[in-house]
């Protein structure tokens, strides 16, 4: 397919497919984010205890990591449209009961199922961008999902502290908060189902010969992996390989810290300022993200341009874990502020900037299973961090510092994992030297047959 024509193809995928999925995405972190804003007034509505609410906003993370290689393969059974429209509105009408909870039993339960219908979602997107986009053009696709992430921290921030402050109809701003979050993911995942093509051969904005150029694109590139294994033969070979639980644990610890940072923040901005409404609260919350799509682009950019990944990697998660720490020592609760936000915005950037390491490192072989295993171990880290943090912030002003404290320490034993395992993390340079060894070798051409990540190729 000539450039020009691929360039045109990419466009109208641009218009008329990514927006559903990056607002899929949006929607999601809003939805899942929304216990972070509502445990303040949960607490004295039913009772929720800190250990109780650590539990409620980590077991979503256990459900997450469940279901993620079982939804795609049933995905693939169903249709995408259906089954990704029926994940949706699932993990909204869920999102909807949360406004129903009468303890915390039944918000662990919810919580829970909440994160197994959100789970297939990005799995399910990854999936879908293989069956439309160019391995050319893939990278610009992905970045949606990593601006999301942040974006949702921005805006859903001040949105929750508007809701928080309705009270209405004999509802509290909580409930509303769920209320709202629920119908709003429901509208959309019906709007999914009617107007996301299961596969480009449907799409009616796409010219007859455009379908079949893409196609024919589309198809070369498969048979380039045809040796590809996949399913339960390929996550076997991944446990087997000593790289990938390395890749696990380096991401189980950032899990940790930045998905736990994430469901405390707004405890934390309110210990530092008792008196803030609901609204203030989310507005300080938003801030922190602001900051993150900065990071995220400028040292997405200098990761790129400098083709250093180990030290960017190690820099972000060491200052996010040193600024933690500098929030409990400074007397100051507007310095305390600044920390935290150049806390989350670091972690957020270094879970964005980690996956270029295994996706180069690992051989095909692994890494059919090997990605989905690392992701699934990280988000792992995602209830246990809350969860812990949880226990530790019993008791008060101690209990407060001791969170913390277990946050920054678990996020700078993520940015130290890049400089112990410094091989796993090769900066360009490194890798064009291993390519430059394989030139000439007849292997190279096994290796990129079988899938092996070398710089250029495609």
């Amino acid at each position: 397919m000539s450039s020009e024509k691929n360039q045109d193809i990419f466009y109208k995928i641009s218009i008329n497919l990514l927006p559903f999925f990056f607002m899929g995405q949006l929607i999601m972190n809003i939805d899942r984010s929304g216990i972070s804003y509502a445990a303040l007034p949960m607490r004295d509505s039913i009772g929720l205890t800190p250990e109780a609410f650590g539990l409620a906003a980590g077991i979503f993370f256990v459900g997450y990591a469940l279901i993620e290689i079982p939804s795609n393969l049933l995905l693939e059974k169903i249709g995408a449209t259906r089954w990704v429209s029926g994940l949706i509105v699932c993990w909204g009408l869920t999102t909807g009961c949360l406004a129903f909870v009468t303890d915390s039993t039944s918000l662990i339960l919810l919580r829970f199922l909440m994160g197994v219908f959100e789970g297939g979602y990005t799995p399910a997107m990854l999936y879908l961008i293989t069956l439309w986009v160019p391995q050319a053009r893939r990278g610009r696709a992905y970045s949606l999902f990593l601006l999301s992430v942040p974006l949702a921290g921005l805006v859903g921030g001040p949105i929750s502290g508007f809701l928080l402050g309705i009270e209405y109809g004999g509802f509290e701003g909580w409930q509303w908060l769920f209320i709202v979050e629920g119908v709003v993911t429901v509208c959309f995942g019906v709007y999914w189902a009617m107007g996301v093509p299961n596969a480009p051969q449907q799409a009616k904005w796409l010219t007859e010969h455009q379908k079949t150029a893409l196609l024919e694109e589309l198809e070369l590139e498969r048979r380039a992996q045809n040796s590809r294994e996949h399913g339960t033969s390929s996550l076997l070979q991944a446990l087997k390989t000593p790289p990938v639980w390395i890749y696990s644990l380096g991401l189980f610890a950032m899990g940790m810290g930045m998905l736990g940072i994430l469901m405390w923040l707004p405890q934390l901005i309110q210990h530092g300022f008792p008196s803030l409404t609901s609204l203030e609260n989310g507005i300080l919350a938003g801030v922190p993200f602001a900051f993150a799509m900065c990071t995220l682009y400028i040292l997405g950019w200098t990761q790129d341009k400098t083709g250093d990944r180990r030290w960017h990697l190690a820099t972000l998660g060491l200052t996010s874990g040193a600024a933690l720490l500098l929030s409990l020592l400074s007397p100051s609760s507007v310095v305390a502020y600044a920390a935290l936000c150049i806390a989350v915005s670091c972690s957020f950037t270094f879970a964005a900037l980690w996956w270029p390491s295994p996706t180069s490192v690992l051989s095909a072989t692994a890494a059919a299973g090997g990605l989905a295993l690392i992701n699934g171990v990280g988000n792992l880290g995602g209830f246990v961090g809350p969860y812990v943090a949880g226990l530790f912030f019993e008791g008060g002003e101690d209990g407060f510092m001791r969170t913390t404290a277990f946050f920054g320490i678990v996020m700078m034993i993520a940015g130290m994992w890049p400089i112990i395992f410094s091989k796993l993390f090769p900066s360009a340079r490194e890798l064009e030297a291993r390519k430059a060894n394989l030139e000439g070798d007849t292997v190279l051409e096994d290796d990129v047959d079988m899938g092996l990540q070398v710089p250029g190729r495609n």
